[in-house]
């Protein structure tokens, strides 16, 4: 990728908003336009990654860099088929360098294809991390566009703390309303994470976590566009991507730390989480086999976890619908 220009004039941003796009010229200008508008008093930085689009992304791209060169960084790819770096999903070096190229305390998403609906939604979020030094990151509500058919999927009935713990049950909030802290973040991790499976929203979620708090605000600040070639309706559609994507998160995460590390009860949790994803996995494509042993592996786990909260008694409850367990789940327990 190469910047676009003269960088930015904003030498000390205190956001950077990362925007990532191809190929997204019915929706380019109302997303940096929904960006640019922001009310606040602090300077911003919009770090855009274009990756080579073939139908005019590009050119409004450049257009707007240029009238807004004193806030807007360009990164344009050279050649999307380079065939230099192997992504396991388009895209996803754009993501990595705008992120790393960023120069802000703090740092948003907002891609191509979404937007945001209130004009005080960055000054809130910068607001909120000033004033929560152990916040690492957070959401807000957003509405939904497009083919679903469930518009409240990512509408949450209040605001809520989260924490790690809840992170490697499910992501807690929509990309396009992401922000978080950047220091906190483990960007070679992360990096060598991302570049193996079809997540990236989710891990990037999950390490945040792990030394910090996370916030999930009621406020409906953007809009995502759902769409039939977006990631969450193609390959995570598929179970096996599914599962075998979060099984990477975890496998990488155990392998960086030993049970000698100070993060005791994050390895535990993510044993279990491990055990769990394993069981579901194998019982939902094969007969039950070997995977009954991750199975009765999980929910012992579950059992004597330190995480002795709703979680465990969740998932427990979950197998005990399974006939085909009952017996055995009721002599662990």
């Amino acid at each position: 990728f190469q910047e676009y220009g003269s960088s930015s004039t904003v030498l000390h941003p205190e956001f950077s908003i990362c925007v990532i796009t191809y190929n997204q010229i019915e929706t380019i200008r109302k997303c940096l336009d929904s960006i640019l508008c922001q009310k606040v008093s602090f300077h911003f930085e919009i770090l855009i990654g274009e990756d080579f689009s073939s139908d005019g992304t590009r050119q409004v791209c450049i257009e707007y860099a240029d009238r807004y060169s004193d806030r807007i960084r360009l990164f344009l790819r050279s050649d999307r088929l380079d065939g230099k770096v192997q992504e396991i999903v388009p895209g996803r070096e754009n993501l990595l360098n705008v992120i790393n190229k960023s120069r802000g305390k703090y740092v948003a998403r907002c891609d191509g294809d979404d937007y945001w609906i209130k004009d005080d939604k960055l000054a809130f979020q910068y607001d909120f991390f000033e004033n929560n030094m152990g916040c690492n990151l957070m959401y807000t509500n957003c509405r939904i566009e497009g083919k679903s058919t469930n518009k409240s999927k990512f509408l949450s009935a209040g605001s809520y703390w989260f924490s790690f713990f809840d992170s490697i049950q499910r992501k807690q909030g929509p990309t396009v309303t992401f922000a978080f802290r950047k220091k906190s973040l483990d960007f070679d991790l992360y990096s060598s994470i991302v570049r193996k499976t079809v997540m990236a929203d989710w891990p990037m979620e999950v390490l945040l976590s792990i030394d910090g708090d996370g916030f999930r605000s009621e406020n409906v600040t953007g809009v995502y566009l759902e769409h039939d070639y977006g990631l969450a309706n193609t390959r995570l559609k598929d179970r096996e991507s599914f599962y075998s994507s979060r099984l990477t998160v975890f496998q990488a995460l155990l392998s960086e730390w030993d049970s000698n590390d100070r993060r005791g009860e994050v390895l535990r949790a993510l044993q279990i989480r491990l055990y769990i994803l394993r069981a579901t996995y194998f019982l939902g494509r094969f007969s039950l086999g070997t995977a009954g042993t991750d199975l009765f592996k999980a929910i012992k786990l579950l059992t004597i976890s330190i995480n002795k909260n709703r979680t465990s008694i969740e998932w427990i409850d979950r197998f005990k619908t399974q006939n085909i367990i009952k017996e055995s789940i009721q002599n662990l327990i």
